[in-house]
């Protein structure tokens, strides 16, 4: 909770610019303009506290936030019960508050969102996080695309062509997943100097997709089930592979 001079909360003014979203990271950006103070960082070590999620039944969604001038985490209840109940002579911790605070108020949205990401960095490093792993990056696309060439659950036949499920042996196929992948492939096949034929089956079905009236391409294939909306696309869908 802010206070001015005088410790009076509620002569502070102030604006919170982002807050915990349902299970997202614990924090809150806020800046303080009364008295003239600059941004804050308010990050709530979760995982710290998984201890008190497991002994109460509780979830720490949406627990960081609050209504100016109270701001900051509230400790979850059991959704069931409403409330928490600990059990005797276990050591628990409750909270576990990291604090940035920059002089400079950063208005501006830009500015705003680059100091946010420069405080959130700044803190990063007091959350325990794990150490760096070496990942055979080479070696996963390499099994992927023989998984992708090979496996029986990840393709189907239409029209003569070869389509990729959206998930394993699921679902019709789609316009952004055979985009996805051929991009993928392709941006492969130039790093490592030769295209992968995977590329040439996916891209000669690409046209099936294709609806002449609308001039564009439609989600699914014309032989779409009856259980899916044709005409349903959501706006991202065409931008994903792009």
């Amino acid at each position: 909770m802010p206070f001015d001079a005088s410790g009076d909360a509620t002569g502070t003014k102030g604006l919170v610019s982002a807050r915990q979203r349902k299970m997202n990271t614990g924090l809150l950006y806020f800046s303080l303009e009364r008295p003239a103070l600059g941004k804050v960082l308010y990050l709530q070590n979760l995982t710290a506290l998984n201890d008190y999620f497991n002994a109460t039944g509780s979830k720490p969604e949406s627990a960081v936030g609050g209504d100016w001038p109270e701001l900051g985490y509230q400790l979850p209840r059991n959704p069931e019960t409403g409330k928490a109940v600990l059990a005797a002579g276990q050591e628990l911790t409750l909270y576990d508050t990291l604090l940035a605070i920059r002089g400079y108020p950063q208005n501006g949205e830009t500015d705003s969102a680059w100091q946010f990401l420069d405080m959130l960095g700044g803190l990063y490093h007091s959350l325990n996080p794990p150490e760096p792993a070496f990942h055979d990056w080479i070696l996963r696309a390499e099994n992927t695309i023989q998984d992708l060439a090979k496996g029986p659950k990840t393709r189907i036949r239409h029209y003569g062509h070869t389509y990729f499920h959206p998930y394993t042996a699921s679902e019709y196929p789609d316009s952004m997943v055979q985009l996805s992948l051929a991009a993928a492939m392709r941006d492969w096949g130039r790093w490592s100097g030769q295209e992968h034929p995977l590329v040439g089956e996916i891209v000669s079905g690409l046209r099936k997709f294709y609806d002449p009236e609308l001039k564009a391409l439609r989600r699914y294939l014309p032989n779409v089930g009856a259980d899916k909306n044709a005409n349903a696309v959501d706006s991202w869908y065409l931008y994903h592979p792009c």
